[in-house]
């Protein structure tokens, strides 16, 4: 009996290798995909040069792939994937600074000899080929996050090209993403790859699950024996690519999960929970700014009340009244809010001495808040005439960019962005563009 659970034991620990050594392998297949998507950039005719160019690189993929792992196995290179699991000679365990280099870089020593200039050519190189995929992926991740930004899936902004054709969005994105992982997994590149791994086994299970179903759809719309059994074969050989990418996608997640592959789980999870959220939000949005001829053609205010905010009676504060008044309102009122009671009385008396032809209101603000009071007197404004519409003058200075910015408060900006909320209520900003040494 126990010879016989021994046994079953070995054969299912033998199974769960080779199938974890098939998964680990079917990611040196990543890239052949390449040339099929670039098509329209072959010379003609496109096909037969696709079909030379992916032959070409089975056959150095194949010579690449056979002749690593016979040098591994003549070698004796140690693949460390979690160093509290490897010993040294000595039965010691290894510490991170002396961990392993990566295969290569050990194939390379063994073969030219420590630190010499082809081991360093050799690890150049790869270093170098790693650099191109990576400038390839900033290729083509803006391009499909444009495509499902189009759909509504992801934000509407990463549609957008800069002035030099690109995705800048995207790329800043993807930029502080890869940032993160590199800083989350100390640049381990032994737990990175988990997360490629599964995102590219994914990938390919969606392709072939897409291209299944186009398959079986030119089946049934497929006249002729003959056309038939061409799609059909052309099914079959998609279903067990499907099968095949599914089950190694499957292994895996379940025999690398601990080593990074949960990550790319859950942001995989959370990626789509988002991108669902997202595509609810523009629904929404779209759904509510639809157009109705009837009424919005037809809903005018019944009078229209303007509101300068004053805060110092100076100059840009003389013109947003001056605007103000030149708007031709229903009713005009200046307000200013009592945050400092000294600045408040300076601006009464300006006031009183100018003789200007309307009130003006003052506003209480316990707690020295400039943003809080003004949007409650506007609310009760729009809670006694609910059909009035609100218009609020707030003046600003503009001032060169650079430190001068930071010179100046951005209460004019709060109040704006916080009126901004409420319905009912229009927003205008009467800029006074400041020149240094200059008359204005």
């Amino acid at each position: 009996l126990d010879a016989g659970v021994g046994g079953t034991v070995g054969t299912v620990a033998t199974a769960l290798l080779a199938l974890r050594a098939f998964s680990a392998g079917s990611v040196l297949l990543t890239g052949v995909e390449v040339p099929v998507s670039s098509t329209r950039l072959m010379a003609r005719p496109a096909v037969p040069t696709v079909r030379w160019v992916l032959t070409v690189m089975a056959l150095t993929l194949g010579a690449l792939t056979v002749g690593v792992m016979h040098l591994a196995q003549r070698t004796g290179v140690v693949v460390g994937l979690e160093l509290e699991n490897l010993r040294d000679a000595a039965g010691a365990e290894v510490t991170p600074d002396r961990a392993p280099a990566p295969v290569l870089a050990q194939l390379a020593d063994t073969v030219y000899g420590p630190g010499s200039i082809l081991s360093v050519a050799t690890i150049a190189a790869t270093a170098l080929l790693l650099l191109f995929a990576a400038k390839s992926a900033f290729r083509s991740f803006p391009a499909l996050a444009a495509r499902v930004a189009e759909d509504g899936y992801l934000p509407r902004q990463l549609r957008v090209r800069s002035d030099r054709l690109v995705h800048t969005w995207s790329v800043l994105g993807m930029g502080a993403v890869a940032l993160s992982l590199v800083l989350f997994f100390e640049a381990r590149t032994a737990l990175l790859v988990q997360l490629y791994v599964i995102g590219v086994l994914l990938a390919f299970t969606l392709a072939q699950a897409g291209m299944l179903r186009l398959w079986r759809r030119r089946l049934v719309h497929t006249p002729g024996a003959r056309a038939r059994a061409a799609v059909r074969l052309r099914l079959i050989i998609t279903a067990v690519a499907w099968v095949v990418t599914a089950l190694a996608g499957v292994v895996v997640l379940v025999t690398r999960f601990t080593q990074g592959a949960w990550v790319a789980l859950l942001a995989i999870v959370l990626g789509s929970l988002v991108m669902g959220r997202i595509r609810r939000h523009y629904a929404d949005v779209d759904r509510e700014l639809a157009p109705d001829p009837q009424d919005d053609a037809r809903a005018l205010p019944s009078r229209v009340h303007v509101v300068v905010v004053v805060t110092t009676l100076d100059r840009p504060a003389l013109r947003a009244l001056a605007y103000a008044r030149a708007s031709r309102p229903s009713s005009l009122e200046a307000v200013v809010v009592d945050a400092e009671r000294a600045a408040t009385l300076e601006v009464i008396d300006a006031w009183e001495r100018a003789g200007l032809p309307m009130s003006l209101t003052v506003i209480a603000s316990p707690y020295r808040d400039t943003v809080a009071p003004l949007v409650r007197h506007v609310r009760e404004h729009r809670r006694r005439s609910p059909r009035d519409l609100t218009m609020v003058f707030i003046p600003e200075y503009v001032v060169r960019p650079g430190w001068r910015t930071l010179l100046h408060n951005r209460t004019a900006t709060r109040q704006t962005r916080r009126l901004q909320r409420e319905p009912g209520v229009m927003v205008g900003s009467v800029p006074w563009q400041v020149h240094e040494g200059q008359g204005s």
